[in-house]
Protein backbone atom coordinates (compact mmCIF):
# COMPACT_ATOMS: atom_id res chain seq x y z
CA UNK A 1 0.00 0.00 0.00
CA UNK A 2 1.11 3.30 -0.15
CA UNK A 3 0.94 5.47 2.75
CA UNK A 4 1.38 9.16 4.14
CA UNK A 5 2.31 9.80 7.03
CA UNK A 6 2.20 12.94 8.30
CA UNK A 7 4.14 14.30 11.56
CA UNK A 8 6.16 17.83 12.57
CA UNK A 9 8.13 17.68 15.33
CA UNK A 10 10.20 14.22 15.28
CA UNK A 11 13.32 13.85 14.64
CA UNK A 12 14.09 12.38 11.08
CA UNK A 13 16.50 9.90 9.58
CA UNK A 14 18.37 12.63 7.85
CA UNK A 15 19.08 14.86 11.51
CA UNK A 16 22.35 12.82 11.91
CA UNK A 17 23.58 9.20 12.29
CA UNK A 18 23.35 9.46 16.34
CA UNK A 19 19.61 10.54 15.75
CA UNK A 20 16.86 8.85 17.67
CA UNK A 21 13.62 8.48 15.54
CA UNK A 22 10.49 8.06 17.94
CA UNK A 23 6.98 6.75 16.74
CA UNK A 24 6.78 8.17 13.19
CA UNK A 25 10.23 6.98 12.29
CA UNK A 26 10.04 3.85 13.70
CA UNK A 27 6.81 3.24 12.07
CA UNK A 28 8.13 4.44 9.03
CA UNK A 29 10.94 2.20 8.60
CA UNK A 30 9.42 -1.13 9.69
CA UNK A 31 6.02 -0.01 7.27
CA UNK A 32 9.23 0.11 4.21
CA UNK A 33 10.49 -3.12 5.32
CA UNK A 34 7.81 -4.94 4.58
CA UNK A 35 7.62 -3.31 1.17
CA UNK A 36 4.79 -0.53 1.57
CA UNK A 37 5.51 2.79 -0.53
CA UNK A 38 5.82 5.60 2.36
CA UNK A 39 5.85 9.46 1.66
CA UNK A 40 6.16 11.29 5.33
CA UNK A 41 5.20 14.92 5.07
CA UNK A 42 6.96 17.09 8.09
CA UNK A 43 8.31 20.27 8.93
CA UNK A 44 11.53 21.82 7.50
CA UNK A 45 11.90 23.28 11.40
CA UNK A 46 13.60 21.30 14.20
CA UNK A 47 11.06 22.03 16.54
CA UNK A 48 13.52 20.52 19.43
CA UNK A 49 16.67 22.30 18.40
CA UNK A 50 14.46 25.64 17.12
CA UNK A 51 16.16 25.52 13.99
CA UNK A 52 15.53 25.03 10.21
CA UNK A 53 16.79 22.26 8.29
CA UNK A 54 16.56 23.78 4.70
CA UNK A 55 15.26 27.38 3.90
CA UNK A 56 12.79 26.06 1.20
CA UNK A 57 10.27 23.26 0.39
CA UNK A 58 12.55 20.09 0.17
CA UNK A 59 11.78 16.43 -0.89
CA UNK A 60 14.10 13.66 -0.07
CA UNK A 61 14.39 10.35 -1.11
CA UNK A 62 16.01 7.77 1.23
CA UNK A 63 15.40 5.06 -0.64
CA UNK A 64 12.89 3.60 -3.17
CA UNK A 65 9.68 3.15 -1.18
CA UNK A 66 10.72 6.01 1.30
CA UNK A 67 10.15 10.02 0.60
CA UNK A 68 10.30 12.37 3.09
CA UNK A 69 8.83 15.45 2.14
CA UNK A 70 9.83 18.44 4.20
CA UNK A 71 7.61 21.89 4.10
CA UNK A 72 8.81 25.21 4.57
CA UNK A 73 7.49 27.64 7.22
CA UNK A 74 8.75 30.29 9.66
CA UNK A 75 10.84 29.43 12.78
CA UNK A 76 9.95 30.65 16.31
CA UNK A 77 11.86 30.48 19.40
CA UNK A 78 8.89 29.36 22.04
CA UNK A 79 6.63 26.54 22.51
CA UNK A 80 4.03 28.76 22.95
CA UNK A 81 3.92 31.82 20.90
CA UNK A 82 1.92 33.33 17.97
CA UNK A 83 4.86 32.60 15.30
CA UNK A 84 4.11 29.02 16.62
CA UNK A 85 0.66 29.50 15.06
CA UNK A 86 1.83 31.04 12.31
CA UNK A 87 4.12 28.31 11.29
CA UNK A 88 1.51 25.75 12.26
CA UNK A 89 -0.94 27.51 9.82
CA UNK A 90 1.52 27.93 7.04
CA UNK A 91 2.65 24.26 7.05
CA UNK A 92 -1.03 22.92 6.48
CA UNK A 93 -1.84 25.65 3.86
CA UNK A 94 1.53 23.87 1.67
CA UNK A 95 0.10 20.78 2.37
CA UNK A 96 -3.13 21.55 1.21
CA UNK A 97 -1.94 22.84 -1.87
CA UNK A 98 1.05 20.42 -2.30
CA UNK A 99 -0.79 17.24 -1.67
CA UNK A 100 -3.08 17.92 -4.64
CA UNK A 101 0.07 17.10 -7.11
CA UNK A 102 1.16 14.03 -5.56
CA UNK A 103 -0.26 10.28 -6.40
CA UNK A 104 -3.22 9.43 -4.22
CA UNK A 105 -2.42 7.80 -0.78
CA UNK A 106 -4.38 4.41 0.00
CA UNK A 107 -4.35 5.34 3.64
CA UNK A 108 -2.94 8.63 5.25
CA UNK A 109 -2.10 8.69 9.40
CA UNK A 110 -1.73 12.14 10.54
CA UNK A 111 -0.28 12.97 14.34
CA UNK A 112 -2.56 15.03 16.56
CA UNK A 113 -1.35 17.80 16.96
CA UNK A 114 -1.54 20.00 14.94
CA UNK A 115 -4.85 20.81 14.63
CA UNK A 116 -4.63 22.78 11.11
CA UNK A 117 -2.35 20.32 10.14
CA UNK A 118 -4.96 17.25 11.04
CA UNK A 119 -7.89 19.53 9.56
CA UNK A 120 -5.74 19.77 6.29
CA UNK A 121 -5.81 16.09 6.06
CA UNK A 122 -9.15 14.78 6.53
CA UNK A 123 -10.19 17.67 4.17
CA UNK A 124 -7.94 15.68 1.61
CA UNK A 125 -9.19 12.42 2.77
CA UNK A 126 -12.67 13.20 2.32
CA UNK A 127 -12.69 14.85 -1.02
CA UNK A 128 -10.44 12.17 -2.23
CA UNK A 129 -12.32 9.35 -0.31
CA UNK A 130 -9.13 8.16 1.22
CA UNK A 131 -9.03 6.72 4.79
CA UNK A 132 -7.41 9.51 7.25
CA UNK A 133 -6.35 7.91 10.80
CA UNK A 134 -5.71 10.21 13.64
CA UNK A 135 -3.02 9.53 16.02
CA UNK A 136 -3.45 11.01 19.33
CA UNK A 137 -0.17 12.49 20.80
CA UNK A 138 -1.13 15.95 23.07
CA UNK A 139 -4.76 17.41 24.22
CA UNK A 140 -4.84 20.45 22.35
CA UNK A 141 -6.10 22.75 22.29
CA UNK A 142 -7.39 21.59 25.99
CA UNK A 143 -3.39 22.13 27.24
CA UNK A 144 -2.96 25.38 25.77
CA UNK A 145 -6.05 26.37 28.05
CA UNK A 146 -4.42 25.06 31.03
CA UNK A 147 -1.16 26.96 30.26
CA UNK A 148 -2.91 30.16 31.94
CA UNK A 149 -4.36 31.54 35.40
CA UNK A 150 -7.89 29.58 35.93
CA UNK A 151 -9.36 32.96 36.47
CA UNK A 152 -9.18 33.65 32.79
CA UNK A 153 -9.31 30.06 31.67
CA UNK A 154 -12.99 31.12 30.17
CA UNK A 155 -11.68 34.15 28.28
CA UNK A 156 -8.74 32.09 26.94
CA UNK A 157 -11.22 29.29 25.63
CA UNK A 158 -13.64 32.06 24.28
CA UNK A 159 -10.52 33.81 21.78
CA UNK A 160 -9.22 30.20 20.72
CA UNK A 161 -13.08 29.19 19.74
CA UNK A 162 -11.76 28.21 16.34
CA UNK A 163 -9.69 25.74 17.72
CA UNK A 164 -12.12 24.21 19.36
CA UNK A 165 -14.68 23.79 16.61
CA UNK A 166 -11.72 22.47 14.31
CA UNK A 167 -11.07 19.88 16.60
CA UNK A 168 -14.16 18.80 16.78
CA UNK A 169 -14.51 18.69 13.27
CA UNK A 170 -11.10 16.49 12.51
CA UNK A 171 -12.10 14.18 14.77
CA UNK A 172 -15.81 13.68 13.36
CA UNK A 173 -14.71 13.45 10.09
CA UNK A 174 -11.70 11.18 10.12
CA UNK A 175 -12.19 7.36 9.55
CA UNK A 176 -10.34 6.12 12.84
CA UNK A 177 -8.93 7.47 15.79
CA UNK A 178 -5.79 5.93 17.21
CA UNK A 179 -4.35 7.34 20.54
CA UNK A 180 -1.19 6.60 22.92
CA UNK A 181 -3.20 5.67 26.16
CA UNK A 182 -6.59 4.84 26.87
CA UNK A 183 -7.54 8.53 28.40
CA UNK A 184 -6.09 9.89 25.38
CA UNK A 185 -8.27 7.89 22.68
CA UNK A 186 -11.19 8.30 25.16
CA UNK A 187 -10.56 12.51 25.66
CA UNK A 188 -10.59 11.94 21.73
CA UNK A 189 -14.01 10.43 20.74
CA UNK A 190 -15.42 12.77 23.55
CA UNK A 191 -14.78 15.03 20.41
CA UNK A 192 -15.85 12.87 18.00
CA UNK A 193 -19.02 13.02 19.96
CA UNK A 194 -19.10 8.58 18.89
CA UNK A 195 -18.40 5.92 21.70
CA UNK A 196 -15.11 3.44 20.59
CA UNK A 197 -15.62 1.66 17.54
CA UNK A 198 -14.29 -1.30 15.94
CA UNK A 199 -11.66 1.12 13.89
CA UNK A 200 -10.34 2.50 17.10
CA UNK A 201 -7.20 1.57 18.68
CA UNK A 202 -4.27 2.29 21.27
CA UNK A 203 -0.99 2.01 20.28
CA UNK A 204 1.38 2.90 23.59
CA UNK A 205 4.51 5.23 22.34
CA UNK A 206 7.12 2.24 23.35
CA UNK A 207 10.72 2.88 22.94
CA UNK A 208 13.69 1.26 20.61
CA UNK A 209 16.05 0.48 22.81
CA UNK A 210 19.46 1.87 21.20
CA UNK A 211 22.12 -0.69 19.85
CA UNK A 212 25.81 0.88 20.42
CA UNK A 213 29.11 -0.65 19.93
CA UNK A 214 31.94 -0.69 22.15
CA UNK A 215 33.61 2.45 21.21
CA UNK A 216 30.38 4.54 20.96
CA UNK A 217 29.67 3.51 24.43
CA UNK A 218 33.50 4.86 25.32
CA UNK A 219 33.16 7.37 23.77
CA UNK A 220 29.83 8.59 25.16
CA UNK A 221 31.43 7.75 28.50
CA UNK A 222 34.26 10.14 28.19
CA UNK A 223 32.37 12.94 26.72
CA UNK A 224 30.03 12.83 29.85
CA UNK A 225 32.31 12.40 32.68
CA UNK A 226 34.08 15.33 30.94
CA UNK A 227 30.96 17.58 31.98
CA UNK A 228 31.14 15.93 35.44
CA UNK A 229 28.43 12.90 35.28
CA UNK A 230 30.19 10.70 38.31
CA UNK A 231 29.46 7.00 37.47
CA UNK A 232 30.06 6.13 40.95
CA UNK A 233 27.44 7.55 42.52
CA UNK A 234 23.97 6.99 42.49
CA UNK A 235 22.72 8.60 39.10
CA UNK A 236 19.07 10.05 39.17
CA UNK A 237 18.59 10.74 35.31
CA UNK A 238 15.96 13.11 33.73
CA UNK A 239 15.99 13.35 29.92
CA UNK A 240 13.34 15.53 28.39
CA UNK A 241 12.30 19.51 27.08
CA UNK A 242 12.66 21.70 29.40
CA UNK A 243 9.20 22.70 28.57
CA UNK A 244 6.23 24.35 30.25
CA UNK A 245 4.55 21.42 31.26
CA UNK A 246 8.05 19.64 33.35
CA UNK A 247 9.18 21.01 36.67
CA UNK A 248 12.97 20.84 37.85
CA UNK A 249 12.74 22.93 40.08
CA UNK A 250 11.44 20.61 42.95
CA UNK A 251 14.13 18.50 41.70
CA UNK A 252 16.70 21.13 41.71
CA UNK A 253 16.17 22.41 45.14
CA UNK A 254 16.15 18.61 46.52
CA UNK A 255 19.30 18.70 45.28
CA UNK A 256 20.44 21.79 46.98
CA UNK A 257 19.00 20.58 50.36
CA UNK A 258 21.12 16.92 50.11
CA UNK A 259 24.26 19.37 49.28
CA UNK A 260 23.52 21.66 52.78
CA UNK A 261 23.42 18.32 54.46
CA UNK A 262 26.51 17.09 53.51
CA UNK A 263 25.04 13.74 51.42
CA UNK A 264 26.71 13.63 47.95
CA UNK A 265 26.67 10.31 46.98
CA UNK A 266 23.56 11.07 45.04
CA UNK A 267 24.21 13.27 41.47
CA UNK A 268 21.36 14.18 39.48
CA UNK A 269 21.51 14.57 35.35
CA UNK A 270 19.43 16.65 33.69
CA UNK A 271 19.51 15.94 29.65
CA UNK A 272 18.28 18.19 27.27
CA UNK A 273 16.83 21.36 26.50
CA UNK A 274 14.02 23.80 26.15
CA UNK A 275 12.71 27.57 26.74
CA UNK A 276 13.70 26.97 30.78
CA UNK A 277 16.91 25.97 30.49
CA UNK A 278 18.45 28.94 32.02
CA UNK A 279 15.78 29.30 34.38
CA UNK A 280 16.72 25.97 36.04
CA UNK A 281 19.95 26.07 34.90
CA UNK A 282 20.45 29.69 37.31
CA UNK A 283 18.41 27.56 39.88
CA UNK A 284 20.93 25.17 40.20
CA UNK A 285 24.01 27.26 40.55
CA UNK A 286 26.86 25.85 42.55
CA UNK A 287 25.26 23.03 43.00
CA UNK A 288 27.71 19.71 42.16
CA UNK A 289 25.32 17.41 42.62
CA UNK A 290 23.26 18.58 39.53
CA UNK A 291 24.72 18.22 35.74
CA UNK A 292 23.46 19.74 32.69
CA UNK A 293 24.46 18.01 29.77
CA UNK A 294 22.35 19.91 27.20
CA UNK A 295 21.13 17.10 24.37
CA UNK A 296 22.43 13.85 24.42
CA UNK A 297 22.98 11.52 21.66
CA UNK A 298 22.06 7.87 20.22
CA UNK A 299 25.10 6.86 22.11
CA UNK A 300 25.26 8.78 25.31
CA UNK A 301 21.89 7.91 26.43
CA UNK A 302 22.68 4.18 25.80
CA UNK A 303 25.28 4.84 28.06
CA UNK A 304 23.33 7.01 30.45
CA UNK A 305 20.86 4.15 30.71
CA UNK A 306 23.27 1.78 31.71
CA UNK A 307 24.11 3.86 34.93
CA UNK A 308 21.09 5.74 35.95
CA UNK A 309 19.49 4.14 38.88
CA UNK A 310 16.35 6.31 39.09
CA UNK A 311 14.60 7.92 36.26
CA UNK A 312 12.84 10.90 37.10
CA UNK A 313 9.68 11.65 35.29
CA UNK A 314 9.73 15.40 36.62
CA UNK A 315 6.54 16.90 34.89
CA UNK A 316 4.79 20.14 36.22
CA UNK A 317 1.58 19.89 38.40
CA UNK A 318 -1.56 19.26 36.86
CA UNK A 319 0.63 18.47 33.72
CA UNK A 320 -1.81 17.14 30.68
CA UNK A 321 0.68 13.47 30.06
CA UNK A 322 -1.19 10.24 30.24
CA UNK A 323 1.72 7.90 29.42
CA UNK A 324 4.53 10.09 27.87
CA UNK A 325 7.34 8.55 25.36
CA UNK A 326 10.05 9.07 29.24
CA UNK A 327 7.98 6.41 30.72
CA UNK A 328 8.48 3.81 28.27
CA UNK A 329 12.55 5.19 27.94
CA UNK A 330 12.67 4.58 31.75
CA UNK A 331 11.25 1.29 31.75
CA UNK A 332 13.46 -0.11 29.11
CA UNK A 333 16.42 0.96 30.89
CA UNK A 334 15.31 -0.96 34.02
CA UNK A 335 15.17 1.58 36.33
CA UNK A 336 12.59 2.44 39.13
CA UNK A 337 10.64 5.47 37.86
CA UNK A 338 10.32 8.98 40.64
CA UNK A 339 7.14 10.87 38.43
CA UNK A 340 5.19 13.12 39.71
CA UNK A 341 2.15 12.66 36.99
CA UNK A 342 -1.13 11.37 38.48
CA UNK A 343 -3.53 8.87 36.42
CA UNK A 344 -2.22 6.73 34.14
CA UNK A 345 0.91 6.82 34.61
CA UNK A 346 0.33 6.90 38.49
CA UNK A 347 -1.89 3.81 38.42
CA UNK A 348 0.82 1.81 36.02
CA UNK A 349 3.60 2.45 38.39
CA UNK A 350 1.87 1.22 40.99
CA UNK A 351 0.32 -1.75 39.63
CA UNK A 352 3.30 -2.95 38.56
CA UNK A 353 5.21 -2.09 41.39
CA UNK A 354 8.01 -0.19 38.94
CA UNK A 355 7.65 3.52 40.38
CA UNK A 356 6.75 5.97 42.75
CA UNK A 357 4.70 9.04 42.52
CA UNK A 358 5.39 12.22 44.16
CA UNK A 359 3.56 15.80 44.79
CA UNK A 360 5.40 17.83 41.53
CA UNK A 361 5.85 20.68 43.69
CA UNK A 362 6.84 19.45 47.25
CA UNK A 363 10.78 18.60 47.74
CA UNK A 364 10.05 17.25 51.08
CA UNK A 365 7.70 14.68 49.57
CA UNK A 366 10.40 14.71 46.46
CA UNK A 367 12.81 13.32 48.63
CA UNK A 368 10.98 11.04 50.98
CA UNK A 369 10.16 9.37 48.01
CA UNK A 370 13.37 9.53 46.89
CA UNK A 371 14.85 8.03 49.56
CA UNK A 372 12.87 5.20 50.04
CA UNK A 373 14.33 4.02 46.72
CA UNK A 374 17.58 4.81 47.55
CA UNK A 375 17.64 3.45 51.33
CA UNK A 376 15.68 -0.02 50.49
CA UNK A 377 18.38 -1.71 48.04
CA UNK A 378 16.02 -4.87 47.52
CA UNK A 379 13.21 -2.45 46.46
CA UNK A 380 14.77 -0.65 44.17
CA UNK A 381 16.46 -3.82 42.47
CA UNK A 382 12.71 -5.44 42.78
CA UNK A 383 11.64 -1.97 40.46
CA UNK A 384 14.29 -2.33 37.99
CA UNK A 385 13.43 -5.85 37.44
CA UNK A 386 9.53 -4.96 37.29
CA UNK A 387 10.66 -2.22 34.82
CA UNK A 388 12.30 -4.30 32.80
CA UNK A 389 10.08 -7.32 32.42
CA UNK A 390 7.17 -4.94 32.13
CA UNK A 391 9.14 -3.40 28.91
CA UNK A 392 9.90 -6.74 27.30
CA UNK A 393 5.99 -8.34 28.17
CA UNK A 394 4.39 -5.07 26.84
CA UNK A 395 6.34 -2.02 25.27
CA UNK A 396 8.61 -3.44 23.01
CA UNK A 397 8.71 -2.23 19.20
CA UNK A 398 8.58 -5.96 18.39
CA UNK A 399 5.53 -5.79 19.90
CA UNK A 400 3.40 -2.60 19.77
CA UNK A 401 4.36 -1.32 15.91
CA UNK A 402 4.12 -4.90 14.69
CA UNK A 403 0.28 -5.03 15.40
CA UNK A 404 0.17 -1.35 14.05
CA UNK A 405 1.12 -2.15 10.84
CA UNK A 406 -1.21 -4.75 10.88
CA UNK A 407 -3.84 -2.41 12.06
CA UNK A 408 -2.91 -0.24 9.21
CA UNK A 409 -3.34 -2.78 6.48
CA UNK A 410 -6.44 -4.37 8.12
CA UNK A 411 -8.19 -0.53 7.70
CA UNK A 412 -7.02 -0.14 4.00
CA UNK A 413 -8.45 -3.20 3.04
CA UNK A 414 -11.60 -2.73 4.96
CA UNK A 415 -11.71 0.18 3.27
CA UNK A 416 -11.37 -0.60 -0.06
CA UNK A 417 -13.79 -3.36 0.40
CA UNK A 418 -16.78 -1.02 1.56
CA UNK A 419 -16.20 1.65 -1.37
CA UNK A 420 -16.89 -1.30 -3.96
Amino acid sequence: MRIWLITIGEPLPIDGTNERLYRTGILANLLVSKGHEVVWWTSTFDHTRKKQRFNADTSIDINDYFTIKLLHSMAYAKNVSISRVVNHYMIACKFSKLAQLESQPDIILCSFPTIELTLAATRYGKERDVPVIIDVRDLWPDVIIDLFPKRIRWLVKAALFVFFKNTRKVFRECASIIGVSDGYLQWALSYAGRKWCVNDAVFPLCYKKPIVTDNQLKYAKFALKNIGVDSSKIICWFVGTFGKTYNLSTVIDAARQLSKQGINNIQFVLSGNGENYLKWFKRAKGLSNVVFTDWVDFSQIAYLMRIADIGLAAYAEGAPQGLPNKIYEYLCAGVPILSSLQGETEALLSSNRCGLTYNAVDTEDFLEKLFILINDRDLRKEMSLNSASLFRSCYSIDKIYVCMVNFLEGLTRSYVANLK
